[in-house]
């Protein structure tokens, strides 16, 4: 079994935080949905009705998001007002946050690293996404260190 189909696929807790962030680019209907998803986890997941349809509707009736008479679910400009992505970092929720941000993406990192093998080798787009992320990582290590 793929480790990243294991990842995005068989674990639960990953399928809100990615519905969430496509449906922060624009409202879609679950078929939308379902082909962004599997865009996102560059083809190696492709998520079910079955699997989106109960979390859409968990996070509708949680008040995340909501259906429009369009058929197309957006998330709720109330939840959008209450979660703030630049929190003040000096509060211990914030500092917790942040450091099970940095566990996750730790661990999707181990995993990327496990799934790299003979059958599953990196193309040039994910090349670049790396490319990305490392750039990222090392101005935040740098703005953090000029700080101490």
């Amino acid at each position: 079994m793929n480790f990243l189909r294991f990842q995005f696929g068989g674990k639960r807790g990953y399928l809100r935080p990615m519905i969430i962030e496509a449906l922060q680019e624009k409202p879609m209907k679950v078929c939308e949905l379902i082909r962004e998803l599997e865009r996102s986890t560059m083809g190696l997941w492709k998520p079910s009705p079955g699997s989106i349809y109960p979390a859409l509707s968990s996070m509708d009736a949680d008040g995340i998001v909501c259906k429009r008479d369009d058929g197309k679910y957006e998330i709720r400009e109330e939840y959008l007002e209450n979660f703030s992505v630049s929190a003040d970092v000096s509060t211990p929720q914030a500092a917790s946050s942040i450091s099970n941000i940095l566990d996750k993406t730790f661990e999707n990192l181990l995993l990327l690293k496990n799934s790299v093998t003979e059958e599953f080798s990196i193309d040039q787009e994910v090349l670049v996404k790396v490319r990305k992320i490392l750039t990222v990582l090392d101005e935040l290590v740098k703005s953090e260190f000029s700080k101490a």
